[in-house]
């Protein structure tokens, strides 16, 4: 999916999903909520995955 497509899916502007990506802003509950929802995840599996990811952003 691209970036526009998944912009486009959390109803969201692609600037915004880049500005995330990138770690300018963080994810908010309502994305966060409605990705748990629509993937095949626990709330506490996408926590761990985004508490991996800022780890691993910091290391870089």
């Amino acid at each position: 999916m691209r970036q526009s497509e998944y912009a486009r899916w959390l109803g969201i502007t692609p600037a915004y999903v880049n500005m995330i990506e990138s770690g300018v802003r963080s994810v908010s509950e309502k994305i966060e909520c409605f990705i748990v929802l629509n993937f095949d995840a626990t709330n506490a599996e996408f926590l761990e995955f985004v508490r991996r990811y800022e780890n691993l952003k910091k290391l870089g």
